[in-house]
């Protein structure tokens, strides 16, 4: 029995040798010479005839044969072309069988040999780890095999597509022992429901196609269509968010409604429609999407940041050798190449979807992505690892979330020299601006809202929905509050941690949110920000966004700073967690106050914490932060009495006609009060230039005393900054 448990089934469409294929493409080729041949034979055997018969129709025969003959040639030279294509497809096949053979014979036994011998004792603290840690490196080597199957597969298939059709009239047909009709429709239609005009509609009539199939034209649409197999259609990106299609009702029907061997064939032949439909069994889907990620992985069509990202989620699946109690980890959704930001985008849960009784979502926020994954996963690990009984953690980067300002915030708070946090944060033309707009989180919030949606309906149709919560940082809260504003199903709870802020138009109250009420009749919505978080209120106050943990927003504010009766460390900095090597505090490291709290109300304990009306920020903000706050309320004021003179515009125009014609009627006095003030000013013009000159020198006399006052107010802005 082998040690190492290795998924072959990446191979399972690879031909056993390539003899068959060169064989086929040998006798299309003389197929084509023949049809040549007798093309242009009966060709020339007419023209001889010709001679000899004037009859009806001599001259419309020779004339079809004209083009008939042509078409012949350029059949035969395509011909010709295909089997250069096949032979080479051939070549790759059996080397591809040499290798798996390699593999299978010495490559697995000489792994497992070295194994066990480095590793005798199975009872050995960390044997399960490293077990674990080596069968997916050896797992990773058999991929490679697996990956440049798809690429030959893609060459094939793309050498194939450049062959031009002879006619226009003449239907192609490449007999894969199956109705290549269906296959083409099933093309077709995948082409609607991935182009940028692509309806719900189209997407259902793609769905509805491939429930027709068999598993053998599943697998030969796979084949000859590779993008399809790692590019499923795209969400809508339109809401209302419940409509479109598949929406986990839909899905968990369309599943339903397969054979088992539909469903294995979609899994093999087309895993990232399967990894990404709502309404699917997880534990499905993250087989589908592992598969996908391996097809993805050593891509070349993909760029570079994509392939970061695609080694960061393969590392996130896998436990670090230090972790506890880890849990299994899935991968529930997998997007390789984002329509709209070109990002990769994923889920990976922690504990199984399909069956946890308590399932949290984290919604992380800007700078987050899949390009550290493995880091994010590791975030969600601490939550998994605090909470208790049979549950899950999500963790969702399922959205393009704003790039994080290239300040960090400790210059400014430290009182260092360094870039203040407007120049950092409000500089326009960067893509530090990006984290004060609401579009990344408006986009983002319908995501998630699918997400949530489907997960509902994927376990309402099973006939168990669990408890359901969502906790988000950052702008991660500006996202999940657009998110859970469109959602058709409510969840359970909403955990807040060092918002960037609330969208005034999305929400200004936590009873806007679709979160479940309790017994008190109030939503379930949780908040904190520490008092020493850099980021947290500058975002709000620049964005002109709310702050959750005020008073007036209506959630149940717990402290990051040491108040109540939650034990814990109060919170230093903006991070989620900070490196065990400094002193700081992180939001979620374990022993601080913040997660203390947060873990006690994903547990269903929310009333044991003493909560506070407003954090500590809401009530007493620092210097800073009240001098930033100023200038935006000054830069509002100028607004709006801009909107006032707009308003009143027509009132202007009437007063300076008005004034037209008064001035009309008044004319001559005018001239002659003109005429007086001139004698007047004429008589006083010496003592206006000598009063101007003695201004100008006031003024540069007391230049450098601008100059000192002004850095002196610098200065003590610098010093009131704690």
């Amino acid at each position: 029995m082998s040690l190492f448990t290795i998924d072959y089934s990446g191979l399972d469409t690879l031909p056993a040798s390539g003899e068959a294929v060169r064989r086929a493409a040998r006798a299309l080729k003389t197929s084509g010479d023949d049809f040549d041949t007798d093309v242009t034979t009966a060709s020339t055997r007419w023209g001889r005839v010709q001679n000899h018969y004037e009859g009806p129709g001599a001259e419309t025969l020779a004339s079809a044969l004209k083009p008939a003959v042509t078409d012949a040639g350029q059949l035969a030279d395509n011909l010709k072309s295909l089997k250069s294509a096949a032979v080479a497809l051939a070549d790759e096949i059996d080397d591809l069988r040499q290798r798996e053979s390699t593999f299978k014979s010495t490559t697995q036994p000489n792994a497992e040999a070295d194994f066990k011998r480095t590793h005798p004792a199975q009872a050995a603290p960390g044997y399960d780890m490293q077990h674990t840690v080596a069968e997916n490196n050896l797992q990773g080597k058999f991929d490679l095999i697996t990956a440049d199957w798809t690429a030959a597969q893609r060459t094939f298939n793309t050498a194939v597509e450049a062959i031009d059709r002879v006619s226009v009239n003449t239907p192609a047909h490449f007999d894969y022992g199956t109705n290549s009709t269906r296959i083409a429709d099933a093309a077709r239609l995948y082409r609607l429901a991935t182009g940028d005009n692509a309806t719900p509609d189209d997407v259902e009539a793609y769905y509805a196609h491939l429930a027709t199939l068999n598993e053998d034209e599943i697998a030969a649409f796979g084949a000859m269509h590779p993008d399809a197999r790692v590019t499923p259609p795209p969400l809508p990106t339109e809401p209302a968010v419940g409509n479109g299609y598949p929406s986990g009702k839909h899905g968990a029907a369309w599943w339903d409604g397969l054979t088992p061997a539909q469903q294995a064939a979609l899994g093999l032949a087309l895993p990232a429609l399967v990894g990404n439909t709502n309404g699917v069994p997880y534990t499905d889907r993250s087989a589908a999407n592992v598969r996908t990620l391996k097809l993805v992985r050593d891509d070349p069509a993909f760029t570079e940041e994509q392939r970061t990202a695609f080694d960061s989620i393969a590392d996130a699946l896998v436990p670090g050798d230090t972790t506890e109690n880890p849990g299994q980890r899935y991968l529930t959704h997998l997007i390789p190449d984002d329509p709209a930001s070109g990002r990769a985008l994923a889920s990976v849960a922690i504990g199984n979807l399909d069956t946890a009784d308590n399932v949290t979502v984290s919604v992380s926020g800007m700078g987050s992505g899949t390009h550290n994954m493995d880091g994010e996963v590791d975030n969600a690990q601490g939550l998994y690892n605090g909470m208790k009984g049979d549950r899950a953690v999500v963790t969702w980067l399922g959205y393009d979330s704003p790039d994080k300002p290239a300040w960090d915030g400790s210059n400014f708070n430290a009182g260092a020299p360094g870039p203040s946090l407007a120049s950092a944060i409000l500089e326009s033309g960067t893509s530090s601006t990006e984290v004060l707009r609401n579009d990344h989180a408006n986009t983002g919030g319908m995501q998630l809202a699918h997400f949530l949606d489907g997960f509902h309906e994927t376990r309402d149709h099973r006939g168990d929905v669990p408890t359901t919560n969502v906790i988000a940082h950052s702008y991660g809260t500006t996202t999940a509050a657009a998110g859970l504003t469109q959602t058709e199903h409510a969840v359970d709870r909403y955990v807040m941690y060092g918002s960037a802020g609330i969208d005034p138009k999305v929400a200004d109250h936590a009873s806007d949110f679709n979160v479940k009420r309790n017994d008190e009749g109030r939503p379930q919505v949780y908040a904190t920000m520490a008092y020493d978080d850099p980021w947290a209120a500058p975002g709000q106050i620049a964005s002109e966004r709310l702050s959750p943990t005020a008073e007036e927003f209506g959630a149940y504010t717990f402290s990051s700073d040491g108040e109540g009766n939650v034990p814990g460390k109060a919170g230093t900095v903006h991070d989620q967690t900070t490196s065990p090597d400094d002193d700081d505090w992180g939001y979620l490291e374990e022993r601080g106050q913040a997660y203390n709290s947060i873990t006690r109300i994903l547990d269903g304990k929310a009333e044991s914490i003493e909560y506070i009306d407003e954090s500590r920020y809401d009530r007493d903000p620092k210097a800073h932060l009240e001098a930033l706050q100023a200038g935006i309320d000054a830069k509002n004021a100028v607004g709006d009495g801009i909107g006032w003179l707009g308003d009143r515009k027509d009132d202007v125009v009437d007063g300076v006609e008005a004034t037209g014609e008064w001035l009309g009627d008044r004319g001559e006095d005018i001239v002659d009060g003109a005429e007086a003030t001139g004698e007047w000013l004429g008589d006083r013009g010496e003592d206006v230039v000598d009063g101007a000159r003695e201004t100008g020198k006031w003024v540069g006399d007391r230049g450098e005393e601008v100059a000192e006052g002004v850095s002196d107010a610098w200065g003590w802005a610098k010093d009131k900054v704690t």
